[in-house]
């Protein structure tokens, strides 16, 4: 038993097992996933060298039917599953894909019931967790809880000083993360930061103030850096030191460090991520 909701522009469905309407009776490509091995061979070798290996798409098939059907909720598959376009589905509302349309509603009639049937095809492979991870490095703290008691002192706000932190992966596989570097007060030159485990690093060469945001993030799987000063963004990729190599976090334990070269600024980090599987499955 499952559910599975698609999201495509301002339409949403609810398909599956439980539900009244589109009932999915198989729902196949949801586990699984095609790797490509390149493989050599030297003279009087046995066996084989692996050269690469790499993760290719996922082809995702519904399979359902819709009971005393009525030409609005045909109209609806339709419009949900429409060519040229990218879908999100929800697997039990716990992890979401994006993917585009391979083949829109085929629809096959008999009596009060039609049975429909579409193949998507999910460029990144890898399942997303809907709960996003928020990690936060530097920067203020509140300083109370409301109700507040008047009778002893208390701070308003505080500076947190801890420019280390755990970052945890719970997934099972490597993931994307957005990074959010601000400078609370002063100046901070050429931001860097590691993960103390394996010594990976990124780092933007630019001069923050109190005005400014740096971005690190993906985008249609293209890594992007930009700054944001009084409102206006611009690119600065160019800006990434070559050297960079801090692109995943790794299943597991991430301890992220942030430094600045130069500068009496401090340092506020905000790293967010979801956890990713490789498949999904009925009663996770």
């Amino acid at each position: 038993m499952f559910d599975l909701r698609v999201v495509s522009g301002n339409t949403s469905l609810k398909m599956g097992h439980r539900q009244s309407v589109y009932k999915i009776t198989t729902l196949t490509g949801i586990d699984g996933i095609p790797v490509s091995v390149v493989t050599s061979q030297g003279f009087e070798q046995v066996g084989e060298s692996v050269d690469s290996m790499s993760v290719g798409s996922r082809q995702i098939g519904l399979i359902g039917r819709v009971d005393n059907f009525t030409s609005d909720q045909l109209q609806a598959l339709n419009t949900a599953f429409l060519p040229m376009t990218t879908v999100r589905l929800y697997f039990e509302e716990k992890y979401w894909i994006d993917a585009v349309i391979k083949e829109a509603p085929v629809f096959t009639y008999s009596l009060r019931t039609v049975l429909f049937a579409v193949q998507l095809l999910a460029p990144y492979p890898y399942w997303k967790s809907v709960k996003e991870h928020y990690y936060k490095l530097g920067g203020s703290t509140g300083g109370f809880n409301f109700p507040v008691s008047y009778d002893t002192p208390h701070n308003f706000e505080q500076f947190n000083e801890t420019l280390f932190l755990n970052c945890v992966n719970r997934g099972n596989t490597r993931v994307d993360y957005s990074a959010e570097i601000r400078c609370t007060s002063g100046q901070a030159a050429n931001i860097t930061l590691t993960n103390a485990g394996n010594q990976k690093f990124i780092a933007v060469k630019t001069t923050l103030t109190a005005a400014d945001t740096v971005r690190i993030f993906r985008e249609n799987n293209i890594l992007r850096v930009t700054k944001e000063t009084a409102g206006q963004t611009s690119d600065i990729f160019s800006a990434l030191d070559e050297d960079s190599n801090l692109f995943f976090m790794d299943v597991g334990d991430n301890v992220i460090r942030a430094d600045k070269e130069s500068g009496d600024g401090r340092l506020a980090v905000v790293i967010r991520f979801c956890d990713t599987v490789a498949g999904v499955r009925y009663g996770i």
